[in-house]
This record gives structure tokens, sequence and C-alpha cells, in this order.
């Protein structure tokens, strides 16, 4: 039974620690006329995945990892919480070698 719930738990953990930090970042579409943007009528273009890295640092899977950590120290229940820290205590290098795998799938 831990394991099925572990097969979900740890999978839906990352993919949340993957979209938070996009979804945070989403601007908000609708501002009242009465606020101020600097950005008003400025045409501004995306910068590249090489830029990004230059100006905040390369995403690594130790990162994800630490946020899957995060997230699962925020489980309700103490004995899930806890088995699923120790299950991704056990499992570091692992689950660092396959962010780090599929970050660099993301990037090509």
């Amino acid at each position: 039974m831990l394991k099925r719930v572990l097969k979900f738990v740890v999978p839906a953990l990352a993919a949340a620690a993957i979209a938070t930090p996009s979804l945070a970042a989403t601007p908000e579409k609708t501002a009242a006329p009465e606020q101020f943007s600097a950005l008003q009528g400025v045409e501004a273009q995306a910068l590249s995945l090489m830029e990004m890295d230059d100006i905040h640092g390369a995403l690594t899977g130790l990162d994800l990892y630490n946020s899957l950590v995060a997230k699962a120290s925020l489980i309700q229940d103490p004995v899930i919480r806890q088995r699923t820290l120790n299950y991704l205590a056990a499992n570091q290098a692992t689950l660092v070698a396959f962010f780090d795998r599929l970050l660099a799938l993301l990037h090509r």
C-alpha cells in the first residue's frame, strides 16, 4: 500500500515542484487602469535559455530535489510525510540524476 502511495506522491510532488515557480511568476492579465506600470508601451524580447542561465544561474537537479523535499514536508499526515521524506533521502542520488537528465532534455 505504501509503495502505491509513494508511486503517486513522488511524481505528483515533482510535478508540483516544477510547475509552482512558473505558475507563481505568471503576471496578472488584468491590471486596473489606475495602476502604474513602468513597462506600458514597451516592446520586449524574451531572453534565450543561455541568457537566462547567465542572469539567474542554471536550474539543477539538486534544486528540483530540494524543492520536492520542501513540498513533501508539507504533507499533512505525519506517517506519510515521514515515509516520503525517508524515501526521498534514500533515493536522493537517483532523483537528482533523473532531474538533471530531464533538464538536459528540456534545454535541447
